[in-house]
């Protein structure tokens, strides 16, 4: 459940660290918004924020190694590295092919859209028969 305070109300002004919300004690939390599409630039997963992400090391996002993507090297010589090489080897840490993580072509990222399309579908559905 999400319950939302307008202007600058904490937790700290509000003096509790929890509310009673039917019968249940709920801990309040900051709202982090991610959804199934979120993917996480240090281990190049999807569907959780950095502050859920239990990776212990950073994941490159063009070759599947353990570092950061911004310390790519690149032996091309006016390549900028990082995101934005396209220089071999190129391996998506989620799909285990010849694309980088980021890729919207990505097969594990096109099935977490089709998914949420049809979530989406499935949920119009529901509302016109309501």
């Amino acid at each position: 459940m999400v319950i939302t305070l307008i202007g600058e109300m904490t937790k700290k002004l509000l003096g509790v660290t929890s509310l009673a919300v039917f019968n249940q004690q709920c801990n309040i939390a900051k709202y982090i918004s991610f959804s199934p599409s979120t993917q996480y630039n240090k281990c190049q997963q999807y569907g959780h924020p950095i502050q859920h992400c239990t990776a212990n090391d950073y994941t490159c996002a063009v070759c599947a190694q353990a570092q950061p993507t911004c310390r790519l090297p690149c032996a091309i010589g006016n390549c900028k590295a990082g995101h934005s090489c396209n220089h071999p080897p190129i391996r998506c840490t989620n799909y285990q092919q010849p694309h980088k993580a980021s890729d919207w072509n990505c097969p594990t990222y096109a099935k977490i859209k089709m998914a949420l399309r049809h979530d989406n579908t499935a949920a119009a559905d529901k509302t016109m028969i309501a």
